[in-house]
């Protein structure tokens, strides 16, 4: 590492200033010592930053701590102040609640309907075999078809019908149970 005399000058007498050291310019050690010196140097001024910067820090806490006004209650107050608290609280346990059971029963009322479009789905090959292949055309091209009276209690005979208006007719079938 060259050295510029005038630096290393320089470093001699800020040592014996600060240390009351004297260093000969023909030390072996003097590098050495000169960077120890620096990194202790330099060391020192990043502590006195970070020093600095807490102190700015404890300060603008210091300032916001005196921005706020603490709340004072008087006597009797705190009960008031309590109560509060405690209908803020039901008054959130009660909307959670009410969003969970309306959450259950939407999501149950859509799983009855995915369940009946299902029953549907897989109910149409039966409808296609079973009544479409029954369909019959009369002599005017309608095509109807013919039901034959129930055995049993099963099924009861249609008691209402209604012409809806996309021409078609709605039969209205009762279960017995």
């Amino acid at each position: 590492m060259s050295w510029i005399k005038k630096e290393r000058d320089e470093f001699i007498n800020t040592y014996e200033r600060t240390y009351g050291v004297r260093l000969s310019e023909k030390d072996e050690m003097l590098p050495i010592m000169h960077f120890i010196y620096n990194a202790g140097n330099e060391t020192i001024n990043k502590l006195n930053n970070t020093d600095a910067l807490v102190a700015k820090i404890e300060k603008l806490l210091k300032d916001s701590n005196f921005r706020r006004t603490p709340i004072v209650l008087q006597d009797g107050q705190a009960w008031a102040w309590q109560i509060g608290i405690a209908v803020k609280s039901i008054i959130i346990l009660v909307a959670i609640s009410l969003a969970i059971i309306a959450g259950y029963f939407v999501d149950a009322w859509h799983s009855e309907e995915k369940a009946s479009a299902l029953k549907i789905v897989n109910s149409a090959d039966a409808i296609q075999n079973g009544l479409l292949s029954r369909a019959l055309e009369d002599s005017n091209g309608n095509i109807f078809l013919s039901f034959e009276p129930p055995k049993g209690k099963s099924l009861k005979l249609y008691s209402n019908y209604e012409f809806r208006k996309d021409s078609s007719v709605r039969v209205y079938l009762k279960f017995a149970r």
